[in-house]
C-alpha cells in the first residue's frame, strides 16, 4: 500500500513538498510513509487520499493483488458479475492506532481499476479504544452497522450508545468518534460513499 502513495504521487505529478503542502503533513514523515519506515494514522490516509484525488480503497490495491481470490477478478468480473474476497484476502490497513483493526472488504481488491466511490472497513476496537483517536470529520457519508459490542458515538453536543443490530449515519462535516464502551471487543461494518 505505502508503494501504492508513491506511484500515485508520482502518476499525477506531484512531489513530496506539493503532497505535504495538501496534507499538512511534513515532507520527511509523506517520505517515511513511502519508504515503509512509518505507518500512518487514519487521518494522515484520508488526507493523502484526499489530496490525490482519489478513494481510501485506491490506496490499499496494487494491481497485482489477487491472493485469497475466489470466482472471476478483472475489471468486470467476467460474465458471473461476482467477485468474492474471502476472509484471509482481506487487507489490514497498517494504521497506527493501538487497540484498533481496519480491514477492508471492497471487492475492489479483486478488480483493479475500480476506483469506486464507496469503501466497506470492518473495524475492530478493543475494550477502551477509539476509532480515529480524536473527533474527526469527513467529506463523505458513513453509516456503521454494529456487530458486536457495545460503542459511543460522539459528535459534537451529543452522543449515542449503540449496541449489536445498531445502525448510525454520520453526514459529511460533522464531528465525531467510536468508543468502545464494553469489556469486549467491538466489530463495526463502515461503509463510506
Amino acid at each position: 500500500m505505502l508503494e501504492s502513495i508513491r506511484e500515485l504521487r508520482r502518476r499525477k505529478n506531484f512531489t513530496l513538498r506539493q503532497l505535504s503542502e495538501k496534507t499538512g503533513y511534513t515532507v520527511s514523515f509523506l517520505s517515511q510513509l513511502e519508504r515503509g519506515i512509518k505507518n500512518p494514522s487514519l487521518d494522515a490516509l484520508r488526507a493523502i487520499a484526499q489530496a490525490l484525488d482519489v478513494s481510501l480503497v485506491s490506496l490499499m490495491n496494487n494491481s497485482d493483488y489477487t491472493a485469497g481470490s475466489r470466482g472471476e477478478t478483472g475489471d468486470d468480473a467476467g460474465e458471473s458479475g461476482f467477485c468474492v474476497l474471502p476472509p484471509d484476502g482481506r487487507r489490514t490497513m497498517p494504521i497506527d492506532l493501538p487497540g484498533v483493526r481496519y480491514q477492508l472488504l471492497n471487492a475492489q481488491q479483486l478488480a483493479p481499476g475500480h476506483a469506486g466511490d464507496v469503501t466497506m472497513v470492518l473495524c475492530t476496537l478493543q475494550p477502551g479504544c477509539s476509532s480515529s483517536g480524536k473527533m474527526v470529520s469527513h467529506l463523505y457519508t458513513e453509516v456503521c452497522f454494529v456487530i458486536a459490542g457495545r460503542i459511543r458515538a460522539l459528535r459534537a453536543g451529543g452522543e449515542e450508545l449503540l449496541g449489536p443490530g445498531d445502525t448510525i449515519r454520520v453526514t459529511p462535516g460533522v464531528l465525531h468518534d467510536f468508543y468502545n464502551v464494553g469489556d469486549a471487543p467491538a466489530v463495526v461494518l463502515a461503509v463510506t460513499f
